[in-house]
């Protein structure tokens, strides 16, 4: 199998990385637990596949590579005079072997929901919209377009020192294990992998706050639509809304200055990632997977260099919105 190097994986401690930064012995997520990478190799091709899906933003991908699809099919049923629609048993093949109306399949990400997380709120306040000040070995955060959550930021804590200048918060005494991930650009958030070991309503708490201020127009709980300049903070979050709302998001790339999407609109000044949940659109799940429909998949002539991942035993892991077989 084969991606470029900047598509995304989970590894077993539930960090997501890009395939280019993985090692051998590393072990990553799949379905049926952790997968053991036992050789990784590099390859420039002439020709790859360009991928996309409905609710995710196309990728390069190689063409032997094996992902987890199904297939629909209609039956004329005499009794009601009506075509109706199944689905066929899942399996794996190959890209170059895809059709357009093949079936993309993925599940919800297994979480444990052991763990505790410090102050979900403040950190879904401040993780696409803080930095960090340090000076004299202390730690201040400077937080903008957020002053309207400045009750909530001092009764998350009691114990922070909070103040306001125009419409910059300024935060001291914060001690918490994820303060340095505030310590990078906005496009290089990452989401705190603790937060995936945590209980259930503590990611909620983190969602619900995170979505709340990062959306200029927010319609309620699963109608939303907001943006991060971080790929990797925006597949986390694909992975968090599904596991939270039991469906899947729409992520987009986003280079236009502004964007209409149905009832939603709001601006974007940059380059962005776009995160947005419609109840219109409605995904076919079944059991415990999603199907997500191929709104495009091209043999384009483009050389690119590919990195290849084969693990023990051939276990499926997941890359993006795939599950592939390793």
């Amino acid at each position: 199998m084969g991606f470029t190097g900047d598509s995304i994986v989970i590894k077993d401690d539930y960090t997501f990385e890009r395939i280019e930064n993985l090692k051998m012995g590393d072990a990553i997520l799949g379905p049926e637990g952790p997968c053991i990478i036992t050789k990784l190799s590099e390859e420039y091709k002439d020709k790859v596949y360009n991928l996309k899906t409905k609710n995710f933003f196309d990728y390069y991908i190689d063409k032997d590579t094996k992902i987890l699809i199904s297939k629909w099919f209609q039956l004329f049923n005499k009794d009601t005079s009506k075509y109706e629609t199944y689905l066929k048993p899942t399996e794996y093949l190959e890209v170059k072997e895809l059709a357009p109306t093949a079936l993309v399949c993925l599940n919800t990400l297994p979480l444990l929901e052991e763990n505790t997380f410090v102050n979900p709120i403040l950190y879904g306040l401040l993780i696409n919209k803080a930095s960090l000040n340090k000076k004299d070995e202390k730690i201040n955060v400077i937080a903008r377009n957020i002053s309207k959550y400045m009750d909530l930021i001092k009764r998350s804590d009691e114990n922070l020192y909070v103040q306001k200048k125009d419409k910059i918060i300024y935060i001291n005494n914060i001690n918490y294990p994820w303060i340095n991930d505030l310590d990078c650009k906005e496009h290089q958030r990452k989401i705190d992998n603790l937060l995936f070991l945590a209980r259930r309503e503590l990611i909620k708490n983190f969602i619900v706050t995170f979505t709340k201020s990062n959306t200029d127009i927010y319609l309620n709980e699963d109608e939303f639509r907001l943006y991060t300049e971080s790929k990797i903070l925006a597949i986390q979050l694909f992975y968090l809304y599904t596991y939270i709302y039991n469906k899947l998001p729409i992520l987009e790339k986003v280079d236009k200055k502004t964007v209409e999407y149905k009832k939603i609109l709001q601006s974007s000044k940059k380059k962005h990632f776009a995160i947005s949940m419609i109840p219109e659109e409605k995904i076919l799940k079944k059991v415990d997977l999603f199907y997500q429909e191929i709104e495009k998949i091209n043999e384009i002539e483009k050389r690119m260099k590919i990195y290849n991942i084969e693990v023990l035993n051939e276990k499926p892991f997941y890359v993006n919105n795939l599950i592939v077989l390793g």
